[in-house]
């Protein structure tokens, strides 16, 4: 059964137990996340998920009160191991979810 994830409660309310397929909005699209990889409570969530319906990915969810800063650290670091030409995964998307 598939949860869908419709506020940013929901997000801190998962503990490390979650591991079901879940869908979240963003924007135009919607992420399918297929398996949890890691989750910190309150704060992260790592999923095996589908973009655009087909293509699959590694997704980060940040939702704490910090979530903002914890992308943009990762965006940055993604930023520096590309410019050190070290294979490093695109980044298709970033931003806040419709929810």
């Amino acid at each position: 059964m598939k949860i869908e994830i419709t506020n940013q409660k929901q997000c801190q309310q998962l503990g490390y137990d979650f591991n079901q397929p879940f869908s979240l909005r963003l924007r135009e699209q919607v992420l399918n996340g297929e398996k949890i990889l890691r989750i910190v409570p309150g704060r992260r969530i790592v999923a095996l998920s589908r973009w655009r319906n087909h293509q699959l990915i590694v997704a980060k969810l940040f939702f704490s009160r910090r979530a903002e800063q914890h992308m943009r650290r990762e965006i940055k670091g993604t930023w520096i191991l590309s410019r050190a030409k070290v294979a490093t995964p695109s980044i298709l998307f970033y931003g806040q979810s419709a929810v």
